[in-house]
């Protein structure tokens, strides 16, 4: 009895390292669209795709496009695995390489360009992916100061200066 209990939780972890990079459920062409909210509360919207593609055992075609009326913009990404559980590589294809980790159904990244920071969530909801982005700028400082005898540490604070959201539909 003890060996059925043993090869039991066996079988949890070695299958919970294995769903962490499994991405099957996100594999395939996600189309809506995107609605932009700045902090005035002024909205635009754009056409919006994420196509999801196995390359290897350890690489995918991460292609985002962004269209209107007029123009396209197609970004060529790789998503590449990394050797821990759930952390994963975006290399954009020249020269930028951006972390994003997976918790539970969602993809995150965080990083500054042009200092602005930008927090951006893909959570799979059933088939379709919804896709937030958050940015922020106008970086303030405070603390690192001594308080009531107490070392208070060093914070960075943002300014949230727009929000993007889209509900990406898995075509069939």
């Amino acid at each position: 009895m003890q060996i059925v209990y043993i090869l039991i939780i066996l079988t949890l972890l070695i299958g919970n390292n294995c769903i962490g990079q499994n991405l099957d459920n996100w594999m395939g062409q996600h189309k809506g669209r995107l609605k932009i909210t700045n902090i005035n509360g002024t909205e635009s919207y754009h056409n919006m795709a994420l196509n999801i593609e196995q390359i290897s055992d350890s690489s995918y075609h991460w292609q985002i496009i962004y269209s209107s009326d007029s123009t396209q913009d197609i970004r060529n990404y790789i998503l590449k695995k990394t050797s821990l559980d759930d952390h994963f590589i975006i290399d954009e294809q020249n020269t930028i390489l951006l972390d994003l980790n997976k918790i539970n159904n969602s993809f995150y990244s965080v990083f500054e360009i042009n200092n602005n920071l930008m927090f951006i969530e893909y959570r799979l909801s059933g088939k379709d992916i919804e896709f937030i982005l958050l940015s922020a700028g106008g970086k303030t400082s405070s603390g690192d100061n001594m308080h009531q005898g107490y070392k208070i540490p060093l914070v960075h604070s943002y300014k949230a200066t727009s929000k993007q959201y889209a509900l990406l539909k898995k075509d069939n």
